[in-house]
């Protein structure tokens, strides 16, 4: 599979949950909306039946309004990466070399004396985008460390 095809994947599962929530959310209002008019139309309304119709509208739609939020907010980080990979240049690279020296940087943003990665391979060289590359496993690392070693006290490794 491409990195960039681990990318888009690793992004449309980020999206999907927030929106599966906010549907989820504006459907539960809809059910909320039908079952007040009902009781309305019938003039069987209390007092305490709309205070309870106002507070379901309010959560769902806090619910709603946040995750769609959350959705535009990684739609939005998606096109900046993407933009980003644009201005690349095509060049030959160690694709060895990038590896440790990302992995290097990597460590030093995160700052955290347990955690070890180590890159294994033979020297290879290719040509492409290796500022791409770069920011992909970049961002490998970033989500490996953010879901991979979250309650682990013992030291983590991350094998490249």
């Amino acid at each position: 599979m491409s990195a960039m095809t681990i990318l888009v994947s690793g992004i449309a599962h980020k999206i999907n949950t927030p929106l599966g929530l906010s549907i989820t959310a504006i459907s539960h209002v809809d059910d909320t909306v039908k079952g007040f008019s009902v009781l309305l139309k019938k003039d069987k309304l209390k007092k305490s039946t709309f205070t309870n119709f106002v507070q379901e509208l309010e959560k769902g739609s806090f619910l709603a309004l946040n995750n769609m939020n959350n959705v535009a907010e990684l739609v939005n980080h998606f096109k900046l990466l993407s933009t980003q990979f644009g201005d690349d240049k095509k060049e030959r690279f160690n694709v060895l070399q990038l590896l440790s020296q990302e992995s290097e940087i990597s460590l030093l943003n995160i700052n955290d004396d347990k955690l070890v990665i180590t890159v294994h391979g033979d020297e290879v060289f290719l040509v492409g985008y290796p500022t791409a590359l770069r920011k992909v496993i970049g961002h490998l690392i970033s989500n490996s460390i953010d879901h991979a070693f979250t309650e682990q006290k013992t030291p983590s490794l991350i094998s490249l």
